[in-house]
Order: structure tokens, then sequence, then C-alpha cells
């Protein structure tokens, strides 16, 4: 193991230390500006941006009316709540999901927290 320095913590002075510190060096990275990246933070409109990629207000929204409407359904009796489920729950679902796919096409296989519809299909 060597010690490395890495100049600049822009996008490929961060890439530059994550491939040194993951090839089992000692990596110490400066920067002239108070964070790392400043840059990636002030890029938007979907160059380098993540959120981006979808309305988060959106995901969240869907997220919470999902949350607060699979307990309705749950409190109803067999065909009531069949009902609910295909009518409210699926399209709460499918609003969840429209976003999830977007970051998911994003983020990297290995930092996706969730498995993927690959995943599910084929490994499962």
């Amino acid at each position: 193991m060597s010690n490395v320095a890495v100049i600049g913590g822009g996008a490929a002075g961060m890439m530059a230390a994550c491939t040194a510190a993951g090839n089992g060096h000692q990596v110490t990275l400066y920067e002239q500006n108070e964070k790392l990246g400043k840059k990636i933070y002030i890029t938007g409109k979907g160059r380098c941006n993540l959120t981006n990629a979808c309305d988060t207000e959106d995901l969240f929204a869907a997220i919470n009316k999902l949350e607060a409407d699979i307990p309705e359904a749950q409190a109803l009796e067999s065909e009531a709540q069949a009902r609910c489920y295909h009518d409210t729950i699926f399209t709460d679902m499918s609003a969840v999901r429209e976003p999830a796919d977007k970051l998911e096409m994003l983020v990297a296989k290995e930092d996706w927290p969730m498995p993927s519809y690959g995943d599910l299909i084929f490994e499962v």
C-alpha cells in the first residue's frame, strides 16, 4: 500500500481518489473550496445532478399516499378490500414505481439498495 495525494476535489479528483482507495492505497484528497464536488452541486438540467432524474417531491408524495392508503385497505372486508387494492393501491404503487425506475437506471447496480426487476425475475 502506498500513499496517494489527489489534488482537486472535483468529479475527476473524487473518482481518482475512490479508485486509488479501492485499489488499497492510503488516499488524501486536497480541495481549495469549502466542500468537495462543488460544481457537481450546482450543475443541473440533467447533466450531473441525479435529483433532476425525477421530481423527488412527487416520489415522496406518492410514497406517503401509498403508506396512508394501505391501512385503509387492510381495514376493509374481503370484496371491498380487493376492490380497494385494485383501484387504489395498484395506482399508488404505479405512482411510486415511475420515478423509482428512473433513479434505478442512474444508480450503479452495487449501490442500488433494492432488488432490480432482473433480480426478481431471474434470481429468485
